[in-house]
């Protein structure tokens, strides 16, 4: 987990090893790619190395040439920030992404990284390191990018990307490393769940899990006696960042997950701030005001319950279960119980000092995904919040739903919605909050639009439509507003397009008919299961585009595409619609 050069005894190959055996592949991959009707014209697998460094030093992310130079990787020249765009990547990654996913020590990687600043030169064994700062710059600038999405344009980061896998791409194939391989998949993950490419993302999420029982990271007698007290701890926080990063993708892909309970025995990381841990020091006393890995606790807990969601509701045993919906309503008292007792031991805000809005976003994140408090901690309850709402999603698209399940989806959907807007402004700015509000705003409108297409007399729950109406347009409106600048968001509006139509005519013909308003049937289309998405999760329904001829996403919009982005339908639209598929709902 430290930074380590592979040493020469560890088995690792040179660059030049696998050549025959990749061509061969390429070759094959070509024939198959010629039978399925795909060019290959912009397959990077088919171009030299110096070709692509060549390619990605012109058109790395649309960077201006200020902000551009380069770097020496043994033989060859990589396009790299400049000094100062390499200070501003570090400070988004150190700011934003790293307190949620703490696998990485601040002062160590600053100082491993001064003589790659200084001299703009690595030696070919410092590759991880390298991949790692490449894989930082593409997760900064998916989360910085503020384009509006209607405009055909770049994935942000990818040719950071690219480059970073270029890098590491035998390394991943041997698994010959150091914890530093682990590390960079994490952040790989993470990129490609912000860049909604969810079969790469359990692909890469998946590789760091066996890596981790390789390298016995899930297990700490296996540490030995020369782990140090830094390492120990560093290692504690890259397990548990993992075991969440597992988890997470795993059941938003309706797969099963890498990390099981039975095989681990690591402790979780104390309370240690991150910026005052050296590699070379004692290690600090606790700081609750500092710390990442109050959050950290917060997310290991979140992960156990998604592990036993999916084990008890999603597997494949679990279908034909007579006592499901009884496990159902055990798992979700139990989350409630995690987020109105255990969530506030938790200090997320810091109980002697200034919150920031990292603080309030993380606690907001953790309730909103279980179930609600401040914004850092408000993201730790809707993370738990989600959970709650996707343990009955199957029964709820259904519309079979009881008056039980439809009074507690209803109710948790109305807290997330009302949990996110007094943050709305976030929609505008650059950092991972945006992609967290546009999944849990989905999953509540989604839940919302259950409720608002059924006879709710049926389940004497009547007296919330006015309520589940206006919870549904808040919820709609901002989810639009983030989908200017945001893919995800974008796509799941497309997701929910269907339905989404027909409850805004649901809302229209009842606003102005509201005392004649009565038969619903009346109104909504004799298709209305058929237009719910995620009632199964599974990532078969979207397989990711070819990766590496994906050097664009396609964003072009007809008129009636756009007339529905910005809330301007006409009645009857969702007659046009045809669902033939949607993305995965992420957790």
């Amino acid at each position: 987990m430290e930074f380590q050069r592979a040493d020469e005894d560890s088995g690792f190959q040179g660059d030049t090893t696998f050549n025959a055996p990749v061509d061969a592949f390429n070759a094959r991959l070509a024939s198959l790619r010629e039978q399925l009707g795909y060019s290959d014209t912009s397959s990077p697998s088919r171009r030299s190395d110096n070709e692509l460094t060549l390619n990605s030093a012109s058109t790395v992310t649309g960077a201006s040439d200020e902000l551009i130079g380069n770097i020496r990787f043994g033989s060859r020249t990589l396009p790299f920030p400049s000094t100062p765009e390499y200070a501003r990547y570090l400070d988004v990654f150190f700011n934003d992404i790293n307190p949620c996913h703490p696998c990485i020590n601040q002062p160590e990687f600053t100082s491993k990284c001064q003589k790659l600043k200084s001299t703009r030169a690595v030696d070919p064994q410092d590759a991880c390191l390298l991949a790692i700062n490449y894989i930082i710059f593409a997760c900064a600038d998916i989360l910085t990018e503020l384009s509006p999405v209607q405009q055909t344009r770049s994935i942000p980061g990818w040719k950071w990307y690219l480059i970073a896998e270029d890098l590491m791409n035998k390394r991943k194939l041997t698994g010959r490393g150091d914890l530093s391989l682990i590390q960079y998949l994490v952040y790989e993950t993470f990129y490609l769940i912000h860049a909604d490419l969810p079969n790469a993302a359990y692909n890469a999420s998946g590789l760091a899990c066996r890596l981790c029982f390789q390298f016995g990271l899930h297990q700490q007698r296996l540490w030995g006696s020369s782990c140090t007290p830094f390492s120990k701890h560093v290692r504690q926080r890259l397990f548990w960042t993992l075991y969440f990063v597992d988890r997470r993708t795993a059941l938003s892909c309706g797969r099963p997950y890498g990390i099981r309970d039975s095989d681990v025995d690591v402790e979780e990381p104390a309370w240690i701030d991150d910026k005052a841990l050296f590699p070379d020091k004692p290690i600090p006393d606790a700081d609750p005001d500092h710390t990442f890995n109050i959050f950290l606790s917060g997310l290991s807990a979140f992960s156990r319950f998604a592990g036993e969601i999916w084990d008890q509701v999603f597997s494949v045993t679990s279908a034909d279960d007579p006592h499901l919906g009884e496990k159902v309503a055990v798992l979700d008292a139990r989350i409630k119980y995690w987020t109105d007792t255990v969530f506030h031991t938790l200090p997320l805000v810091p109980p002697h000092g200034n919150p920031t809005q990292r603080h309030r976003w993380q606690e907001t994140l953790i309730r909103t995904v279980l179930a609600p408090p401040p914004f850092d901690m408000r993201s730790l309850l809707m993370r738990m919040s989600h959970l709650r709402l996707l343990l009955r999603r199957r029964t709820m698209v259904s519309l079979s739903y009881t008056m039980t399940d439809g009074k507690i989806c209803g109710e948790v959907a109305m807290e997330i919605v009302g949990d996110i807007l007094p943050h709305g402004a976030e929609a505008r700015k650059p950092s991972c909050s945006r992609f967290h509000m546009a999944f849990s705003l989905g999953g509540a409108i989604l839940i919302l639009a259950t409720l608002l297409c059924r006879d709710l007399s049926t389940v004497n729950l009547q007296k919330y439509r006015t309520a589940y109406m206006k919870s549904f347009s808040s919820g709609l409106a901002l989810l639009r507003d983030i989908s200017i600048h945001l893919h995800t968001a974008r796509r799941i509006l497309e997701d929910l397009r269907g339905i989404i139509e027909v409850v805004e005519h649901l809302i229209r013909e009842e606003d102005g008919n509201p005392t004649q308003f009565e038969d619903i049937s009346n109104v909504v289309p004799p298709n209305l299961e058929d237009l719910f998405p995620y009632g199964d999760i599974n990532a078969s329904f979207q397989p990711d585009l070819d990766m590496f001829d994906m050097q664009t996403q396609p964003q072009e919009f007809s008129n009636n595409d756009m007339a529905f982005v910005n809330g301007d339908v006409s009645t009857g639209l969702w007659a046009l619609w045809s669902n033939e598929g949607y993305g995965v709902p992420w957790v």
